[in-house]
């Protein structure tokens, strides 16, 4: 007897469309999976100090042009730390002197110049940017000096504790600003602020 014989015929399943459905599940999960931390972070606010800055005691340390100065507030401080630090350095600065010191804005000279400094000082004519800088290498560290003394004065003028600021420079290398952090840090000074701007960004 004639005996037929079927023939299997084979299907071809497109499966690019599968692929794509895949992969934006894939998707979903990875944008959708919320990374949990092994323990509770509370991060601390970020703060524009600007526009606080002359609101108390402060000392603000200034980086620029490879050069160290320091500010303090108000004028009864720098009269104060002035006298410490000339009784600390055995270089006697006279009431006239101190009165001076007290106008000044800003100090960038070392401290066995100070003396000098005061004499010729002409607030009209005197360049804050012409001044040496305060040293802050090892051995002749005037700046270590400074932020001790302005701390005490503080204690003893206003009964306040004396906040820091650093205001560097964007261009200054951060080894230098590692050099003044170290230098707070060592006499117990962890809490201070940089001083920045604003970043301005247009959406368009």
């Amino acid at each position: 007897m004639y005996q037929t014989t079927s023939r299997r015929k084979h299907f071809s399943i497109d499966t690019s469309a599968l692929c794509d459905v895949a992969f934006l599940l894939l998707c979903f999960f990875i944008f959708a999976w919320k990374r949990v931390d092994p323990v509770q972070v509370n991060v601390p606010l970020s703060t524009y100090y600007g526009c606080q800055l002359g609101g108390g005691n402060e000392g603000v340390i200034i980086i620029t042009q490879h050069k160290i100065m320091f500010s303090l507030f108000p004028s009864g401080i720098r009269q104060q730390t002035l006298k410490q630090i000339g009784e600390s350095y055995h270089v006697p600065f006279s009431s006239a002197q101190l009165s001076e010191f007290a106008k000044m804005d800003y100090i960038g000279v070392p401290v066995y110049e100070l003396k000098e400094h005061l004499t010729q000082y002409d607030p009209l004519k005197s360049n804050p940017i012409l001044q040496p800088g305060i040293p802050i290498e090892k051995g002749n560290n005037d700046l270590a000096n400074w932020i001790y003394e302005s701390k005490k004065a503080s204690l003893l003028t206003n009964n306040q504790e004396l906040r820091f600021f650093i205001k560097a420079d964007e261009k200054t290398e951060y080894p230098v600003i590692k050099k003044v952090i170290r230098i707070l840090q060592d006499q117990g000074i962890n809490k201070f602020s940089l001083l920045t701007n604003l970043k301005q960004t247009n959406y368009e």
